[in-house]
């Protein structure tokens, strides 16, 4: 944000002209905004870095956690636990989990940049300024709106997902009955369809 209004400072002195001591002025807006750009740069990726090993021990802890209770369960609770519930929990819901620490921070300095830049808008433009801050504020409800929607469709392609993995599982199980039957063809069939309905929901996403 700073960097923004390092660069207004600096699109003002070319506008205007040097006016007395404006030149160095300029130089120092133009050191600071290189200076915070290359610290930005480097501070982000080490950040990512962090957050990334700290997603990828938590993936491996909770791993653990599903694969020492899948080890305890009896014949009867096995049997009726979904293996491909088991195969998501330790796969792309724990990814989920990795995300949650790239995004966890937006939940607290969202608002504060908010607050800062319609404060730098009202400064700036005046009572000009708060038709534009309506029109932002008005698309908080459709982002609410939306993001349970997306969420529903997740649910839905998680359950599609589930269910072609428990698919594929049981005939992997039964190959060799499949085999000595002939009924590799309907099976193909069967595992193709499941995954046709999950791509298609999938791009619908």
């Amino acid at each position: 944000m700073l960097n923004a209004i390092l660069v207004g400072y600096l699109i003002d002195y070319f506008a205007v002209g040097d006016q007395g001591g404006g030149k160095t002025n300029a130089l120092i807006y133009a050191t600071v905004i290189a200076v915070m750009t290359l610290f930005i740069s480097v501070g982000h990726y080490a950040f990512d870095y962090h957050l990334e090993c700290l997603g990828l021990q938590l993936r491996s802890a909770i791993s653990s956690l599903v694969y020492e209770k899948v080890t305890r369960l009896s014949q009867g609770a096995f049997g009726n636990t979904a293996a491909g519930n088991i195969v998501n929990h330790m796969s792309s819901d724990v990814h989920k989990l990795i995300m949650m620490f790239f995004f966890f921070n937006y939940f607290w300095i969202t608002p504060i940049k908010l607050v800062l830049v319609f404060g730098l808008l009202y400064m700036s433009l005046g009572i000009s300024a708060l038709p534009g801050i309506a029109l932002l504020l008005s698309f908080i409800p459709l982002q609410i709106y939306l993001g349970k929607v997306f969420a529903n469709l997740r649910k839905t392609v998680g359950g599609l997902t589930d269910e072609r993995v428990k698919i594929t599982s049981e005939v992997i199980k039964g190959i060799r009955a499949i085999k000595m039957y002939t009924w590799e063809e309907p099976f193909r069939r069967i595992i193709q369809e499941s995954r046709r309905s999950g791509a298609l929901r999938s791009c619908n996403l």
